[in-house]
């Protein structure tokens, strides 16, 4: 695994660790990936590279999201992990050093995510380290369109493996119709029916994602797990307390979720086993 951390960032040998990097997923744990960029054609130009690397290479990546809007942006993550990547030119409409501002908010929610700037702006490379947004890349829009490409495929590849690594032996798996995730056991809290149709919000200790399903599938996905509300499917090991007066459990995170009253003890008696 080390191994392959190491080369990650040498361009000229990525053609021969993607292959292991497959490997070191093993799961279809799709790649969020997200452009915030105000010229047209600078959009038009990084989405097309980005959509050309995942269909060349048949990454598992989400169509890219674009926002030429800060806010609206930041108003539509509605997940955080390390599946999170984003691309961010520094200069938003005439202000020089916004994409750091939304770059250390976005840290600041998100501490697992990977931060690529994309910018004409490269005096400004030794201004992130004061920002401590801990960005992986710093990509010059002036570079020529081959070493541009490789360059954003890296930063692709990277998260796909850094997805991959925080995969355990001892790990929850569900596939659904449409869907096949995969992580650590022990870092899950609860699943919670989305507002999004026919789709399930996974809570681990340090990310928040949604995939395509329902709590029946995950009920059923394994026995560790408990169904404790009709909305809500918990990992028992990862509750810290019961509120027996309003009925919720609680995580050490400060999550929580409802325990309905006929699933109340039944609950209880998994905690105690």
């Amino acid at each position: 695994m080390i191994k392959i951390w190491a080369v990650i960032f040498d361009l000229n040998m990525h053609t021969s660790w993607i292959v292991r990097a497959d490997e070191v997923l093993g799961v279809n744990q799709m790649i969020n990936i997200f452009i915030l960029e105000d010229e047209i054609l600078q959009q038009s130009r990084i989405d097309n590279i980005i959509r050309e690397v995942i269909d060349q290479k048949d990454l598992k990546c989400n169509t890219p999201e674009i926002f030429s809007s800060p806010k609206q942006m930041l108003d539509n993550i509605s997940e955080f992990g390390s599946h999170q990547l984003f691309f961010l030119d520094i200069e938003i409409k005439g202000e020089e050093q916004k994409g750091l501002d939304i770059a250390k908010e976005i840290r600041s929610r998100d501490p697992n995510a990977t931060i690529v700037f994309v910018t004409t702006h490269t005096e400004f490379m030794p201004v992130t380290f004061k920002y401590k947004v801990a960005a992986l890349d710093f990509i010059d829009k002036a570079l020529d369109e081959e070493l541009f490409k490789e360059r954003v495929c890296s930063a692709i590849e990277y998260t796909i493996c850094k997805v991959g690594t925080s995969l355990s032996e001892d790990s929850f798996a569900i596939e659904t119709s449409m869907a096949r995730v995969q992580v650590p056991f022990n870092t899950i809290l609860y699943f919670e029916t989305s507002p999004k149709v026919h789709k399930v919000i996974l809570h681990t200790k340090d990310e928040r994602m949604e995939f395509y399903g329902s709590i029946a599938d995950v009920e059923k996905a394994d026995s560790r797990l408990y169904r404790c509300h009709r909305s809500f499917v918990v990992n028992p090991d990862n509750i810290i307390k019961i509120d027996k007066e309003s009925k919720v459990a609680l995580f050490e995170n400060g999550e929580s979720c409802l325990i309905s009253r006929m699933k109340y003890r039944g609950l209880l008696e998994k905690l105690n086993h």
